[in-house]
């Protein structure tokens, strides 16, 4: 089974996937790593499921996409279209010029609650690329390592790159970046932004359901209250080991249950002056993550700071 990154972008509930879709589009044509036009793009709707539009040719512009999709209301629907980046590549230890895909979808409420879970956990947007590997650092301190993992800031330089325009651009509640072996949840975000502090309570709300048993549609998961491996180690990450799955599930739980209650909030301002965690200071909202190589990294600690320090759940 392969594992990709998944970058997952969450808006207001009455958002439009149409315009969330086209300006995604427009963003990303517009990243100076692009090295060819869109191809493979999709329309699906879910009652009957099926492909009302399929195009895998390539698409000079992205504005015949648009034209496409607003034929459709979108609330039914979701959009796909797919897109190579150039980034260093790896062969045997030696950096290669190449290049990935970056596959970006977008949908709407009714089509994702009906077919795919949570929107809460899932997004209203996403983009997938293929491999997390061009992003990780290697862990040793040798000559080799400290030459490969040059290039992997410079991949891990370029996708922040993208971030940062997209934040600008669409301006979306938060961006929580994971690598698919584990369930979408906050404590296994590598990279996070978050717009203002309703953002990041949203999320604080969302581990306390989880932890309750509130998300009818992963019923399989059941409350978190005690841990079982045997149903729960897809929730703390299969990159974790066995011992820090139940170390993070201890950590949550006693926070959930002893924060300080702190009710004054200002919870982005308290991060940057906490100076604890790494950040970029957007023009709205901050970026989080453990520089330089985030994907070598949770931010479970981030989520339990601000559990511990506000009284949020």
């Amino acid at each position: 089974m392969s594992t990709n990154i998944e970058v997952k972008f969450f808006f207001n509930e009455n958002y439009d996937p149409n315009e969330i879709f086209s300006q995604l589009l427009r963003t990303i044509s517009d990243w100076d790593s692009i090295v060819d036009p869109w191809q493979y793009f999709c329309v699906e709707e879910y009652e009957p499921f099926n492909y009302i539009q399929n195009i895998p040719k390539k698409i000079p512009s992205y504005k015949k996409i648009d034209t496409i999709i607003n034929q459709y209301d979108g609330l039914h629907h979701r959009y796909s279209a797919s897109i190579p980046f150039n980034c260093w590549r790896f062969n045997n230890y030696s950096a290669e010029e190449g290049y990935l895909i970056l596959d970006l979808r977008s949908w709407g409420p009714t089509f994702h609650t009906l077919k795919v879970g949570d929107l809460r956990l899932e997004g209203s947007a996403s983009l997938t690329i293929s491999t997390p590997g061009p992003f990780c650092a290697l862990l040793s301190t040798d000559s080799v390592s400290k030459i490969v993992n040059h290039y992997v800031e410079e991949n891990l330089d370029k996708i922040t790159q993208l971030f940062f325009l997209i934040v600008e651009s669409l301006s979306p509640n938060s961006i929580k970046v994971f690598v698919d072996s584990g369930l979408f949840l906050p404590f296994n975000t590598h990279f996070a932004y978050y717009k203002d502090d309703l953002s990041i309570i949203t999320d604080i709300k969302l581990i306390k359901d989880i932890w309750d048993g509130n998300l009818p549609q992963y019923e399989s998961i059941a409350s978190l209250k005690e841990y079982n491996s045997n149903v729960h180690d897809y929730c703390f990450h299969t990159w974790r080991e066995e011992e820090q799955r139940k170390k993070i599930w201890y950590k949550i739980s006693s926070a959930l249950q002893n924060s300080k209650k702190d009710t004054k909030k200002n919870i982005l301002n308290k991060v940057i002056k906490s100076e604890i965690f790494d950040f970029y200071k957007m023009k709205n909202g901050i970026c989080i993550l453990d520089y330089p190589y985030f994907f070598n990294n949770f931010l479970d600690n981030f989520y339990i700071w601000v559990m511990e320090e506000f009284n949020i759940a």
